[in-house]
């Protein structure tokens, strides 16, 4: 049996040099994901289709994102491609070049349809102008713009004024299909998030708070197939 997963998204660490009023992850904490965390998620999957490099704010994570990267590059991982959302104020010279590094390695795997480094230009934040005239010379730069309220999560700094509420005991979402060659059953995981502290999430969109109220698995008290095929968190079709 294989598992696979669709979006893997990993939250670096929780540090931000911002405190946007719109944020769903509330308030920063002092918080670094170790790294064994992710090489154990992906040491178990065949397939990675986009790999998310979350916070936080990423760019003060870039030590830890080049590491990623090169455990995933060195061991051959198969990723279709990554994503990265940054408010755009600092530029990484380090982190772009692992990035580089990670786009010409998932063109092996994938067409890199969902790749982009998307720097927030809205209402909430205000993109420094020679980072955003770096970035550009990267074909998988791209920018968001204004956030209609709508579209606020009430989670984090939004609590009492978002529009959106999660379901906080949502089930990870996994297809069951045989692979290739019939020899074997692949498990796909829709989506699998990993946070700073360890703990495997169906959404990535709950606030630090929300997260530690939820019932969730640690990367390591659970297999990923087994975690599949467990009733109490993963719908399967």
């Amino acid at each position: 049996m294989k598992a696979q997963i669709s979006q893997f998204i990993v939250e670096v660490g929780r540090k931000c040099n911002r405190q946007c009023a719109h944020c769903l992850r509330g308030a920063m904490e002092d918080v670094t994901i170790d790294i064994e965390y992710v090489k154990h998620i992906i040491n178990q999957v065949s397939y990675i289709g986009c790999i998310t490099f979350t916070g936080g704010e990423p760019t003060l994570y870039s030590k830890e994102i080049a590491e990623i990267v090169d455990y995933i590059v060195d061991n051959h991982v198969e990723v279709g491609g990554f994503y990265i959302a940054s408010n755009g104020e600092i530029y990484s010279h380090e982190l772009m070049t692992a990035l580089i590094k990670l786009y010409a390695h998932s063109l092996e795997f994938g067409d890199n349809e969902m790749t982009a480094y998307d720097v927030s230009n809205d209402q909430f934040h205000s993109p420094n102008p020679d980072v955003i005239a770096k970035l550009k010379a990267f074909s998988f730069f791209s920018q968001r713009n204004e956030i209609p309220a709508k579209g606020l999560i009430a989670e984090g700094f939004a609590k009492d004024t978002g529009y959106r509420y999660l379901n906080y005991d949502k089930k990870f979402y996994v297809s069951e299909y045989p692979d290739y060659d019939g020899d074997d059953t692949v498990y796909e995981f829709d989506m699998l998030y990993l946070n700073a502290l360890g703990k495997m999430l169906a959404d990535c969109d709950y606030s630090f708070a929300s997260q530690r109220n939820i019932d969730a698995p640690a990367y390591n008290e659970i297999s990923l197939v087994d975690l599949a095929l467990n009733e109490k968190y993963s719908n399967i079709e």
